[in-house]
């Protein structure tokens, strides 16, 4: 059966206005992230921590993007490019597994959802990149205080195994953490939190 591509119904409205409005912080915070997480990437690959060129087999087909993302109306289409450009971003980095996974969730939508519900998906989803971008960049700064050692590094590791403590960061660790990051994060799998405190904290 032949399926129908959706119709946009309406174009603009005063109340996406508001939702434009209200996502240019999150979107200029996202921007800042991911800026800091592109500089972070190549100091990380001139330090050997990150392999860069793993990291750029990725592919664009973003099928996880949901239907109703591509019925939103043309006042939000400035908002739709910077979720497409983010995504393309993250992917670049060798996060596209955790994107397809995390970057809607919470996004209910459907392509009959009117436009106000579209605009709080859409709103959810700048929240998860945000926030996407934001533990990203802290991982890749702790790196550089894991390798400068001494009390610095403890407290890194210590940050770290907070942020390990969230599985859904687990995946991001493992693809952005340098070495003895990712060790810690596979024992803390397999041996538990009271092994991994006693080795951060040990004298």
């Amino acid at each position: 059966m032949r399926r129908h591509k959706p119709k946009i119904i309406n174009e603009h409205s005063p109340i996406l206005d508001e939702f434009n409005a209200e996502n240019s912080q999150n979107i200029a915070e996202s921007e800042n992230n991911l800026g800091k997480m592109n500089d972070l990437m190549k100091i990380n690959q001139d330090y050997n921590i990150l392999n860069f060129d793993q990291m750029q087999n990725y592919n664009y087909d973003f099928h996880f993007i949901p239907e109703w993302f591509n019925t939103l109306p043309p006042s939000l289409s400035s908002t739709k490019g910077f979720v497409v450009d983010s995504l393309a971003s993250l992917a670049h980095m060798g996060l596209m597994s955790l994107i397809s996974t995390q970057a809607f969730q919470n996004s209910y939508c459907s392509v009959f959802s009117s436009e106000t519900e579209k605009a709080v998906c859409l709103k959810n989803s700048i929240e998860n990149i945000n926030k996407i971008a934001q533990t990203g960049r802290q991982i890749m700064s702790l790196n550089f205080r894991v390798l400068a050692g001494g009390r610095m590094a403890k407290e890194a590791l210590v940050s770290l195994n907070t942020l390990a403590s969230d599985p859904q960061n687990v995946g991001m660790i493992k693809t952005l953490g340098s070495t003895i990051i990712m060790y810690l994060t596979l024992m803390r799998e397999s041996v538990g939190d009271e092994f991994v405190y006693l080795l951060i904290n040990k004298p």
